[in-house]
């Protein structure tokens, strides 16, 4: 009884928000078991269920402290990871999409890339590298013009001075 209950409540103080409750584990299902909103053929399902893995981990939840010690502990966690690109990409092919654009510099050969996306791509334009090593350069500059340092974490990201600075920073370079 209390697992149905931990289950099928959101709310439940078991469940950290990321998908443990049974709506959750639904989706999951949806994802991986249906195509074009109905439920795939057990032949098709037998060969997409190959494409995910089960992974156990513990996951940290939000700590506080409590007498000197970790209010609460890892919760065991359940993931069932995705490891062929192509899924996502018929989900959008699914929902006909009139364009998809990928740009790299390092997808070639463009064949096997579009195997593995499971998606064919009527127009495809592959060019040779064009760059002169003349026009490349490589630098870690590690402050801006006011001293500010480019730290790109998400606690400076936001930062008015940072920002600043990376603009002033690509202007400098630029010119």
């Amino acid at each position: 009884d209390k697992a149905i209950t931990v289950l099928s409540d959101a709310d439940s103080s078991h469940s950290d928000g990321s998908g443990t409750t049974l709506e959750g584990f639904a989706a999951l299902v949806r994802q991986v078991f249906y195509h074009n909103g109905q439920v795939m053929p057990v032949s098709d399902a037998t060969i997409y269920a190959n494409y995910y893995r089960v992974h156990l981990y513990y996951a940290e939840k939000a700590r506080g402290k409590q007498f000197g010690r970790d209010a609460s502990p890892a919760v065991l966690t359940v993931g069932y990871w995705c490891f062929n690109p192509g899924v996502a990409m018929e989900n959008i092919e699914d929902v006909r999409a009139r364009s998809i654009i990928v740009t790299s510099g390092t997808l070639s050969p463009l064949s096997s890339f579009a195997a593995e996306l499971k998606i064919s791509f009527p127009i495809q334009l592959e060019n040779d590298h064009v760059i002169a090593k003349e026009q490349v350069l490589a630098a870690v500059i590690s402050r801006g013009p006011s001293g500010h340092a480019l730290n790109s974490s998400y606690r400076t990201r936001s930062s008015p001075a940072y920002i600043s600075d990376l603009g002033q920073t690509i202007v400098n370079v630029a010119r």
